[in-house]
């Protein structure tokens, strides 16, 4: 959970996540009920993890995308993605912020952008 919760950039805020990443269990019983609840947890976490690294993924494809279009330097892109291979909440702004960036050239850029579009329609074709 310790990972997960660093990942996540989080801390718990219910009792079970509290006394678990305070490294308190003296006072954890370990019942049936208990136990349940702990595994709904921890699903809990790792689908909250899941989702975030589909996103970051989803961001990632979308900003190779634009940069392939807008023909942005691979030394960029290399050193861009190897400092943004997570999917911690910071790095998800990040992308997010990028993404936005290369949108605004694409909008500036509107009419390269068209054209290399086509160009890409027709090999298709």
């Amino acid at each position: 959970a310790l990972g997960i919760w660093e990942e996540l950039e989080t801390t718990p805020s219910d009792k079970i996540g509290v006394q678990l990443h305070g490294g308190d269990v003296r006072n954890f019983v370990f019942s049936e009920q208990n136990m349940e609840k702990l595994e709904r947890y921890f699903k809990k976490l790792e689908a909250v993890a899941l989702k975030q690294e589909e996103d970051a993924e989803y961001l990632r494809n979308q900003i190779i995308s634009l940069w392939e279009r807008l023909e942005i330097p691979g030394i960029f892109r290399e050193e861009f993605l190897s400092k943004h291979s997570g999917y911690k909440t910071w790095m998800i702004d990040e992308l997010k912020s990028e993404l936005d960036r290369l949108n605004m050239l694409k909008r500036d850029n509107l009419e390269r952008f068209i054209e290399a579009t086509r160009t890409e329609l027709n090999k298709i074709w």
